[in-house]
């Protein structure tokens, strides 16, 4: 049992050592292109070095991916590209601003079940509860709920300035 699992273990490490490799090699397919020409690729290259038959519908199927690569690559680089990916960028950036601003108003907004009584409360409580604007600091009142004491300035008895904190 320890042999079969040491054996699986050097299985999947020369996997790993592999398809890194390989994954190397094809990422350097660029160079590749331009220095030794769309000729060339290290797969049919590797099939010689281990003694293998380089069929010519290998090498065709290569050849037809290299030139697909180099174009989208091509088709990359150019301004029209290059605008859509800022704009996609730009379009990210603002959906999750508002999103940030969504889940803000949500959290002023829910109020547990509960309505400021304690009890159950159904969706006209949240006009009674107050409304604090996006952006206000953590030390304000988000609900409009105060604390035991009587302060709207923090809504726990452990917060540092209130009497009734049993630290004091």
């Amino acid at each position: 049992m320890t042999i079969l699992f040491l054996l699986v273990l050097i299985l999947y490490r020369l996997h790993y050592m592999t398809s890194t490799n390989a994954g190397l090699c094809q990422g350097n397919m660029s160079w590749c292109f331009e220095v030794r020409g769309p000729n060339y690729h290290w797969v049919a290259e590797l099939y010689e070095q281990l003694n293998l038959p380089v069929l010519p519908a290998v090498v065709r199927a290569l050849q037809k991916s290299v030139e697909e690569r180099a174009a989208t690559l091509k088709k990359e680089k150019t301004q029209e590209a290059k605008a859509n990916r800022v704009h996609m960028k730009v379009a990210r950036a603002e959906d999750q601003e508002s999103r940030r601003k969504w889940l803000k108003r949500k959290a002023i907004e829910h109020t547990y079940g509960h309505d400021e009584d304690g009890d159950l409360g159904d969706d006209d409580s949240l006009e009674d509860a107050g409304e604090a604007t996006v952006g206000e600091s953590a030390t304000e009142v988000i609900s409009g709920k105060s604390c035991r004491c009587g302060s709207t300035e923090h809504k726990r008895t452990s917060h540092k300035s209130c009497p009734l904190n049993k630290k004091k």
